[in-house]
C-alpha cells in the first residue's frame, strides 16, 4: 500500500508527459470545464488507474494483506480495500493534474521533479521503508522476522521471495500494468507527435528512453544512495540526502538538458536543434 499510492502519482505524471504535445495540439478546443475534464491525458489517466490499477492494488491486499502492507496489518477489512482503492485512483489524478499545470506553466524544474520524485519515494520505501527494513518486509512473503533478516544474505532471501505465490501474482500484475501503461502513453504520444507534423517512429522511442533514462533510473540511483546514507548516518541524514538528491537532479537536469526536457515534458515546445534526435523527437 505504501509503495502503490507513490506509484500511482507518478503513474499519473507519466501520463501528463506522454500526452504534452496532444495537449499542445488541441490549444484552439474550447477550454470549458467539460472540455478539460475529459481531454488527454485525464481520461485514460482515470480509465487506468480505476480499471486496471486500483483493482490490481486492491486483490493484492486481499490476498496478501501482511506483504501488501508491508507486514503493518494481518488481515484487510472491506473498508481498508475500498479506502485504498479510491486513494490509488485520487493519487493518479493528482499526479496527471499536477503534471500538467506545471508544464502549462512552462515550470520545466518543478514539472520534472514531478516526475522522479514519486518514483524516487518508491523505491526509498521498498529499500529503506520506515525503519531500514523496507526491503526486507518487501522479501517477506509469510512472517517478518527482524532478526532473521539481518542474519540472512540477501540473495537467499531474493530467492525463497521469488518461488512465492505473491511473487508471481506481482509479477502477472506487473506485466500486465505497464503493458497497458506503454502503451496508452505510446498512443497519447504518438498522436500529438502526427498532429505536429512529427514522426512518431523516432517520437514514442524517444520518450521511452526518457522515461528509462530520464526518470526511472535517476530515482533508483537517488533512493539507494539516500536509503545507505540512512544506514550508515540515521534517517535525518538520508532524509537529508534525497532531498538534496532530487533538488540537484531537478536543477542540473533543467540546467543541461533543458532543450529535451523541454521538448518532452512542456505543452507546445518545439525548441531548436541543439538536442538532437530527443529534441525534435519528444
Amino acid at each position: 500500500m505504501q509503495v502503490d499510492l507513490f506509484l500511482a502519482y507518478g503513474t499519473g505524471a507519466m501520463f501528463t508527459a506522454s500526452a504534452a504535445r496532444q495537449t499542445h495540439a488541441g490549444r484552439r478546443a474550447p477550454a470549458s470545464r467539460r472540455f478539460r475534464l475529459l481531454s488527454a491525458p485525464l481520461f485514460p489517466c482515470v480509465l487506468f488507474h480505476a480499471l486496471l490499477l486500483a483493482p490490481a492494488c486492491v486483490w493484492l491486499l486481499a490476498r496478501f494483506p501482511a506483504w501488501e502492507t508491508m507486514q503493518v496489518m494481518q488481515s484487510a477489512p472491506v473498508w481498508a480495500r475500498a479506502l485504498f482503492g479510491a486513494a490509488t485512483v485520487a493519487f493518479g489524478i493528482a499526479g496527471c493534474i499536477a503534471g500538467r499545470r506545471l508544464s502549462a506553466k512552462g515550470n520545466l524544474p518543478a514539472a520534472y521533479a514531478n516526475l522522479t520524485a514519486p518514483w524516487t519515494l518508491t523505491f526509498v520505501v521498498l529499500t529503506y521503508g520506515w525503519d531500514g527494513q523496507g526491503y526486507c518486509r518487501f522479501l517477506s512473503p509469510t512472517t517478518f522476522d527482524p532478526a532473521s533478516c539481518a542474519s540472512r544474505p540477501l540473495r537467499m532471501m531474493a530467492g525463497e521471495w521469488a518461488r512465492s505465490d505473491i511473487a508471481i501474482a506481482l509479477a502477472a500484475v506487473v506485466v500486465v500494468g505497464v503493458s497497458a501503461a506503454v502503451a496508452v502513453m505510446t498512443c497519447l504520444h504518438a498522436t500529438g507527435a502526427r498532429q505536429e507534423g512529427l514522426a512518431a517512429t523516432r517520437s514514442v522511442p524517444a520518450f521511452l528512453g526518457f522515461v528509462v533514462g530520464g526518470v526511472l533510473l535517476p530515482s533508483v540511483v537517488v533512493a539507494v544512495l539516500a536509503a545507505a546514507t540512512a544506514w550508515t548516518a540515521g534517517p535525518a541524514a538520508g532524509a537529508g540526502v534525497l532531498a538534496s538528491l532530487l533538488l540537484l537532479c531537478s536543477t542540473i537536469g533543467c540546467a543541461h538538458w533543458r532543450t529535451p526536457l523541454s521538448a518532452v515534458l512542456m505543452q507546445g515546445a518545439a525548441p531548436a536543434s541543439r538536442a538532437g534526435v530527443l529534441t525534435d523527437a519528444g
